[in-house]
């Protein structure tokens, strides 16, 4: 993978690196005032299972997405929510995308997002 043309890194190190370079060109990056963290999972049992490998994307016109591995029914299933208000706000109820079979029987890992501009979401 290429940052700026220029350097290559490896996947472990891309949210480093990814920081590194947004901290350079924007200084340091400050919620605006009122912003609390927000949870994302609607899950009624929190911390009953672990979550991880969150990827989070922009249609760059206020909608934030997001999608992640969660571990709440057993093994991994692939969850998502979304906002529409730059990240302010969040649904309040999460959605398994990987609805092929019973929730938590087999794992579903990595999940990737990519939004465009015009109202298309990638998830895989």
């Amino acid at each position: 993978m290429k940052i700026m043309g220029k350097i290559k890194i490896s996947k472990c190190f891309f949210c480093l690196m990814v920081s590194f370079c947004l901290y350079c060109y924007l200084g340091p990056v400050v919620a605006g005032i009122g912003v609390k963290d927000s949870r994302l999972d609607s899950c009624k049992t929190s911390g009953k299972g672990h979550s991880e490998a969150t990827q989070i994307s922009s249609d760059g016109k206020g909608c934030v997405y997001a999608v992640w591995e969660d571990e709440r029914n057993g093994s991994k299933d692939i969850y998502f929510n979304h906002s529409s208000d730059h990240g302010m706000t969040w649904q309040r109820n999460d959605m398994r995308l990987d609805t092929g079979d019973v929730p938590g029987k087999s794992g579903s890992f990595y999940p990737q997002i990519k939004s465009e501009g015009d109202g298309y979401l990638y998830v895989v």
